[in-house]
């Protein structure tokens, strides 16, 4: 919603009274509900079901859930929790949105402001689902979009015949659902799902609006206890815990068909209601234990419905360390921690070991530039976040194609949006989307000089991104792996990218940028395939068996250079071999030594012919230790062409295929899993115990490590 309000509007919007809770129970009976004691049901054999049967003014509760697109939610991606996986792609989300009242606002046509989301290339906006109903004057916002105009705003509640609801029009009926909000949130949903956009559903916020709360005792004729906005968000608020209730499952089976949904358990719970002072704070742990509630309802309900959606909730301004108490306790059904005016990327870099989303879901309140809400959306990202969502006053009622200049009437407020940041934040989706940010992780170690500040993701060996903050030109140092590498660096402000491809043999390359708009980004792409052998650099086949050598094991061999078959050069290699049913001869083998960093690499790709003979072939790759050193490290893959066939092919041997084989190693000191940046040998091996035994010749062309999707 906002920053920290410290103004005396406080006093004004708390209502100090204490009443004791109503006791009764929305209860099953019939065709509807009926508001009873729970004694009096009891006494009466009347079913009590969970307080989430409140009326439909047309529609009967077996219709909920009915209407939305079929399609699996947006969830967490099960490589790397910290990002979405989305119809079935990894996915990062990007917002420049409205202020969240989309639905509860009739006057605001949403059709063309997803549209125009959707046509900036952005996919993803937050919603605010109608506990929650803002004024104004409290932030100074003209022409808020969750402020509706007077008598005209739409939640879930219908209205009641009594007139005197605080924003104008008659009070609410609790025990009533109104079917003109439904629809129209079903229209949200479904014109979100069509134009890709994932929408965030907030379901409670109580801020410095409480007077203006459907819920609040003074805007409803259902009598709810009267109870101060600090008691609100909590277990101990009187009978409102039971409207609470009814309200999330009733929005939560409604909601459930649409699998561009994300659930926000309540926005900013620590307004007003901060377990520590100043400007950082969670909210205290009676806040937290509701938000466990609250989370637990929705678990409930969706156990007896098809979906299931991710859960985020608002954790604090600027972030804030997350408990392993919270982690395993309040929060341990949240997938999503959201950030709010973390500029700085704080909550992230004080949880680097949480397997959760992280998401800056709230800026806008620092001022008009369009150039501070760029970066930080450029420095979240690329600090390992999976959403960045910015507050776009430029949307408003008749404005919803966001071409409004923003607008504030108070001194504490201000905030910007336009068409222009829209655009310069989708070149940041597309950058994120040009990387394989999923296999990615933070890791500022790839820059070691030439620069103040930095923000680095890395696949180690096969992809870096990074972002450097500022202006003007820059040369920073990297450290990476030798060989050939494509460098390219991405304008911010109008995504031109300046490439080149280069190839060093030290660990150490300078590159050079220019910073415009307050930074510049740089993605680093290895090239593939790196080259392992081509049989080219050889001048005579004795020089090629001096490399390709046999060693004192296993049946005859003879390597030599072959320039008919062959995939590509001059050459390839033909090795001629022969074995028996002996015990050290059933194989024949070659072996080459070198060294070879296939880092980023996932597979050894070759091109091959075999002889038709149907005869293994075993494919040994050697990892040298920590040191440096050759101690046997073997990992094994076996190759078994089909008899009678002589076709040429390419032949790939996944990393992940590899079988560990340490009846050879000199040293109980290997490695764990396969190091394609320590290779140090390839051997072939050809025939195996149960082949027939004889000769035969076998081609190969081409060795090259790849990484393969």
């Amino acid at each position: 919603m906002s920053r920290f309000v410290y103004v005396a509007i406080v006093i004004s919007l708390l209502i100090p009274l204490a009443f004791a809770a109503d006791p009764r129970q929305i209860v099953e009976v019939g065709d509807g509900p009926l508001l009873m004691d729970i004694e009096t049901a009891r006494e009466k054999s009347i079913a009590i079901n969970p307080p989430s049967s409140v009326s439909d003014t047309t529609r009967s509760e077996g219709q909920e859930s009915q209407k939305g697109p079929a399609e699996r939610p947006i969830a967490v991606h099960p490589r790397n929790p910290r990002y979405f996986l989305w119809k079935n792609r990894p996915a990062v989300l990007v917002a420049s949105g409205e202020h969240y009242g989309s639905v509860i606002n009739p006057d605001f046509n949403y059709h063309r402001y997803l549209s125009t989301i959707s046509a900036d290339g952005l996919n993803h906006t937050r919603l605010f689902l109608g506990d929650y109903v803002e004024d104004g004057k409290v932030f100074g916002i003209d022409n808020d979009t969750i402020e509706p105009a007077r008598g005209k705003v739409l939640v879930p509640w219908a209205r009641s015949d009594m007139p005197g609801y605080a924003m104008g029009g008659n009070k609410f009926d609790l025990d009533r659902w109104d079917s003109a909000y439904f629809e129209r949130l079903h229209g949200f949903m479904s014109e979100a799902a069509r134009q890709n956009i994932v929408v965030e559903a907030v379901l409670f916020f109580v801020g410095p609006c409480w007077g203006n709360a459907p819920l609040n005792s003074r805007n409803n004729i259902n009598e709810t206890t009267p109870i101060d906005a600090i008691h609100y968000l909590s277990l101990d608020n009187g009978n409102i815990l039971a409207r609470q209730e009814a309200y999330c499952r009733k929005l939560v089976r409604e909601l459930n068909p649409y699998g561009n949904l994300i659930f926000n358990v309540c926005n900013e719970p620590w307004f007003f209601n901060q377990a520590m002072p100043g400007f950082v704070s969670q909210p205290p742990i009676g806040v937290k234990q509701w938000i466990r509630r609250v989370s637990d309802w929705i678990a409930d309900e969706e156990s007896r419905l098809p979906n299931r959606h991710l859960l985020g909730i608002d954790l604090s301004n600027q972030g804030s360390v997350i408990s392993p108490e919270d982690l395993e306790g309040c929060f341990a059904r949240i997938s999503i921690f959201n950030t709010h005016y973390d500029g700085n990327a704080d909550i992230l870099s004080l949880n680097r070991t949480v397997p959760r989303v992280f998401a800056f879901n709230e800026t806008g309140f620092n001022g008009v530039e369009d150039d501070l809400y760029r970066i930080q959306g450029w420095n979240f990202l690329l600090s390992g976040g999976g959403l960045y969502g910015n507050l776009d006053f430029s949307f408003t009622v008749e404005h919803e194609d966001g071409t409004f200049t923003p607008s504030f009437n108070s001194s504490l407020y201000n905030g910007g949006g336009s068409p222009a940041l829209r655009r310069q934040l989708k070149i940041l989706l597309d950058f994120m989307n040009s990387i394989p940010f999923v296999d990615m992780k933070p890791d500022n170690s790839v820059v070691v000089g030439g620069a103040d500040q930095w923000r680095a993701l890395a696949q180690v060996g096969r992809a870096y991104a990074i972002w450097f903050p500022g202006n003007g030109p820059i040369e920073p140092l990297l450290c990476l792996p030798s060989g050939e590498w494509r460098y390219e660096w991405v304008n911010p402000l109008n995504g031109s990218v300046t490439s080149e491809v280069s190839r060093h043999s030290t660990w150490a390359r300078r590159v050079s940028g220019q910073r415009q708009g307050g930074g510049a980004a740089l993605r680093i792409f290895r090239v593939f395939p790196i080259p392992v052998e081509d049989f080219e650099s050889y001048s005579s086949d004795e020089q090629l068996a001096k490399a390709w050598y046999k060693p004192p094991h296993g049946g005859g061999i003879r390597q030599s250079r072959e320039p008919v078959i062959k995939n590509s050069g001059r050459y390839s290699l033909k090795v001629e071999y022969s074995t028996t049913r002996s015990e050290d001869k059933f194989y024949s083998p070659i072996c080459r030594v070198s060294k070879w960093d296939l880092s980023g690499c996932n597979a050894l790709q070759f091109w091959f012919k075999p002889d038709g003979s149907g005869r293994a072939l075993l494919i040994e790759l050697n990892i040298a230790n920590r040191q440096g050193k050759n101690i046997h490290d073997l990992w094994d893959y076996t190759y078994i062409p089909k008899k009678g066939d002589t076709a040429a092919r390419i032949v790939t041997v996944p990393f992940s295929k590899l079988i560990k084989n340490a009846k050879y190693a000199d040293s109980p000191d290997t490695s764990p899993i396969f190091k394609p940046e320590a290779l140090i040998e390839v051997a072939l091996c050809f025939g195996g115990r149960n082949d027939e035994p004889g000769d035969g010749v076998y081609y190969f062309d081409d060795f090259v490590g790849i990484f393969q999707e």
